[in-house]
């Protein structure tokens, strides 16, 4: 299933996510971090989200780019794999996500579909789609098509990996404010891939003033 969560800064969507987080999956889950550590502001939201998320059993993996990359079986610790080979696997459609986690693990994997892959049984929380655009536009100097496309990659190759995936996203459109053409650039990438993303998901969720407003999946 595929969550995505959009609001405004300060509305109370990251709290929200990982709420939805813990319902899905109340064990072990992972937590995608995609902002880059720069100056003292980003720092102190770091260490603000870090606080936010403690004691709720995420394992935070830093990737700021390349989400398409991703391999969530090299990012799992061994009571990841302990649990995996107890609880039930969603099948997916090939077999080495299973072979490399039999390999690592040396435990045979279940399944009852031949020539499917299984996956890991756990919920990814992705925070957030706004850094991943900023990242990915600029440290790689891509377009705005580009940009998007990359980041739906990413996030299909996510989906492909685990049962539950939520993406936290910003609605950053709505202030009014005239910005230079590299900031207008990045907008407009990000509000594409805002619209992909909804028309993908199966839930979407607006948070305003800590109020989730579903928009899609829930009525």
């Amino acid at each position: 299933m595929l969550i995505m969560v959009t609001g405004g800064s300060g509305s109370g969507k990251s709290e929200f996510a990982e709420r939805c987080c813990m319902e899905l999956c109340p064990r072990e889950k992972i937590y995608i971090a995609t902002m880059q550590p720069f100056g003292k502001e980003g720092a102190a939201r770091i260490q603000r989200h870090k606080k936010l998320r403690a004691g709720k059993h995420f394992q935070t993996v830093e990737c700021y780019t390349g989400l398409e990359k991703f391999i969530l079986n090299d990012q799992l610790p061994e009571m990841f794999f302990a649990e995996a080979a107890r609880e039930t696997i969603v099948r997916d459609s090939c077999l080495e996500a299973t072979e490399r986690l039999e390999s690592e693990t040396g435990k045979r994997m279940e399944t009852t579909l031949t020539g499917t892959r299984n996956v890991i049984d756990t919920t990814i929380l992705l925070e957030c789609l706004s850094n991943l655009t900023a990242n990915e536009m600029f440290t790689n100097g891509l377009n705005e098509k580009q940009t998007v496309e990359k980041i739906l990659s990413g996030i299909r190759h996510l989906q492909r990996q685990t049962k539950h995936l939520v993406v936290v996203t910003n609605d950053v459109f709505c202030d009014g404010i005239s910005y230079e053409q590299e900031t207008v650039r990045y907008m407009k990438a990000l509000g594409e891939a805002n619209v992909q993303l909804a028309a993908m998901a199966d839930i979407v969720c607006e948070v305003v003033c800590g109020i989730p407003l579903f928009l899609k999946g829930i009525r």
